[in-house]
């Protein structure tokens, strides 16, 4: 029996290739493999490909932010599909007639790219059962199950729970199992209470890499591979929607799959684990890469660390291992905020960590975020002074209501109706303005890449002076400080001659800029 697991593309203002990896695909490969399926995996976002679409009606009003703009100080220009156009899914399934596709729905926004390739195969073969899973499907079952393309959803983790509703298609049997959802023939829906989890990580397979075409995923030059030493994540962060029961994998475990990628080329390795530093092996982790790599390898956190337990000998441990750059989650410098959002962290840990980091040359960025319930203005302001003269790069990160989060149901009517506008929850189109204007969540956007680009200069001074990029740079700079505004760039040949058009934002209030510059220091 042939099945097909898909990863499909997304439709966005932009897309972080480091996410491309499709590690959760991998381990349901595996484990099919290893009992005589066969197996093919298409990662539709692996080859990279962009094509500019058609903004959509519903996201109208950000053409006030996002338009054409060559500045080194941007938001986004257009909008796009990443990865691969439909005709050649429908292509490749064609291709491969499998009899079972599972495809996966990780992001509420991103849910009609799933429901597209159910859709595409069932057209090409009414025969083909379609499985759907992943978070959406985990978070909101009824939803997926309304889609007449859909013929079962796995909530959960669901490496054991896909093996065992593909013997059941085999036998020509399907039973009700733990995390299975699906319509009757009389056209019920049952819904399955329970979420499938892997209790025991040491379990699972070693990924098998040959799944994919492992040499496509880079990290600066190098074949880059994602690993996991843990799942879940007890903090209950009122944001978030991660809340199972935290796992760990042991050290032994992980030396054996780091062995296994190293073996097939691979020196870079991103540690996808939501709270890598609460597994308890991590130190041990950390002592074999430098032992056992002997600095041959790097290593990066794809969703950050916690600075909570990071001491003095992980932090110089780290260094060792390679590692090449860090996110750290500062949410906001507010402690009230910060309780609010159920932040365990305290500041002072996570800017004592990124000083010792800014001392060995590995760059931080600060992530915090904009636009949260109950947060004024003011108080972003305040952020973004605060994290200005610290050793960090500033990462925003516009609020939106993640499903089933505490803060979701906190706020279910004054958000989005999930079922019907799905398309919004997402970062870029800052749907959600609740305490602070949307103008003034992108001027808070903007002035952090343009305090970033200050932040080069401080710590490259001569890497980029030649640029144009740079020498653009510096116009729109002294034109902020000396005129409170800022502005877009747009090129034009006039005459066979390359100019510039400068146009200002409208969306910027000089009187803000005045807040939030007067005095700042950046460092």
């Amino acid at each position: 029996m042939k099945v097909l697991l898909i990863n499909p593309p997304i439709e966005d203002f932009f897309f972080t290739p480091q996410r491309a990896y499709p590690i959760g695909l991998l381990y349901l490969g595996t484990v099919l493999k290893e009992e005589g399926f066969n197996v093919k995996i298409i990662n539709c976002l692996s080859e990279y490909k962009k094509k500019t679409l058609k903004l959509p009606e519903e996201f109208s009003y950000l053409k006030r932010y996002y338009h054409p703009n060559i500045s080194p100080f941007k938001l986004f220009s257009h909008y796009y599909r990443f990865g691969l156009d439909y005709d050649e899914i429908q292509n490749r399934i064609r291709e491969y007639r499998p009899d079972i596709i599972g495809v996966s729905s990780n992001f509420s926004a991103y849910f009609d790219s799933s429901l597209e390739v159910c859709r595409i195969a069932k057209c090409l073969d009414k025969e083909i059962t379609t499985i759907l899973g992943g978070r959406v499907p985990t978070q909101t079952p009824e939803l997926a199950l309304n889609n007449k393309y859909v013929d079962f959803l796995l909530r959960g983790e669901a490496e054991y729970g896909l093996l065992n509703l593909c013997r059941d298609i085999k036998r020509g049997k399907v039973r009700k199992r733990k995390g299975l959802c699906y319509k009757n023939p009389d056209g019920k829906r049952h819904i399955s209470k329970s979420v499938l989890l892997v209790n025991d990580l040491n379990k699972l397979p070693i990924i098998d890499r040959s799944l994919i075409n492992y040499k496509n995923y880079r990290f600066k030059g190098n074949l880059s591979a994602s690993i996991l030493t843990s799942r879940g994540c007890n903090m209950g962060c009122s944001f978030c929607a991660i809340n199972e029961e935290f796992r760990y994998r042991s050290a032994d475990n992980v030396i054996k799959e780091l062995e296994d990628c190293y073996s097939l080329g691979i020196r870079h390795f991103n540690f996808e684990d939501d709270n890598i530093n609460f597994n308890p092996d991590f130190e041990k982790i950390l002592d074999f890469i430098i032992e056992g790599f002997k600095g041959e390898i790097k290593i990066s956190f794809m969703n950050g660390i916690l600075s909570l337990g990071i001491n003095r000998t992980l932090r110089e441990k780290l260094v060792r291992a390679g590692l090449t750059h860090l996110d750290l989650s500062v949410a906001s410098c507010n402690k009230s905020l910060r309780d609010k959002m159920h932040r365990r962290e305290d500041t002072k840990t996570i800017f004592s960590l990124s000083k010792f980091l800014a001392k060995n040359n590995i760059p931080t960025t600060a992530h915090f975020i904009v636009g949260f319930p109950g947060q004024r203005f003011s108080d972003a302001i305040k952020d973004i002074r605060s994290l200005a003269k610290k050793r960090v790069f500033l990462g925003p990160s516009i609020f939106y209501p993640v499903a089933e989060s505490k803060m979701y149901r906190s706020l279910k009517e004054a958000v989005p109706s999930l079922e019907k506008d799905y398309i919004f929850y997402r970062s870029s189109v800052a749907y959600y303005d609740g305490a602070i204007s949307r103008d003034r969540i992108f001027l808070i956007f903007y002035l952090s890449r343009i305090i970033n680009f200050v932040k080069e200069l401080l710590y490259s001074p001569h890497s980029k002076e030649k640029s144009d990029s740079f020498t653009l740079g510096m116009v729109l700079l002294k034109r902020l400080f000396n005129e409170k505004k800022i502005y877009s760039i747009q090129k034009k040949q006039i005459d066979g001659k390359m100019c510039y058009n400068f146009k200002e934002e409208t969306f910027v209030s000089p009187q803000d800029i005045k807040r939030i510059l007067n005095g700042l220091d950046i460092k």
